[in-house]
């Protein structure tokens, strides 16, 4: 899966502020898929890859502002709202 059809998934999924559970679902299959140990809080990842230094975090959200719809066309995203 390309950056593009990623991000197209992921905007695809409603997920206003306090209704992320299905988009943190989404993204812990994708983390665990890539070889991540995940440990969930409510709908927040720790992921974990590896062992030792170095350690890097990514620190985000996952709500989004609530848009009309979003398409794909020809590897763009682009999206109404």
């Amino acid at each position: 899966m390309s950056s593009t059809e990623l991000l197209y998934e992921l905007v695809k999924i409603p997920s206003t502020s306090t209704n992320e559970r299905e988009i943190s679902i989404f993204l812990e299959n994708k983390l665990v898929d890539l070889g991540m140990e995940i440990t969930r809080i409510g709908n927040s990842l720790i992921g974990k890859l590896g062992r030792g230094r170095p350690i890097l975090m990514l620190c985000g959200h996952l709500d989004t502002v609530t848009f009309l719809s979003a398409s794909n066309k020809r590897g763009e995203i682009v999206w109404e709202g």
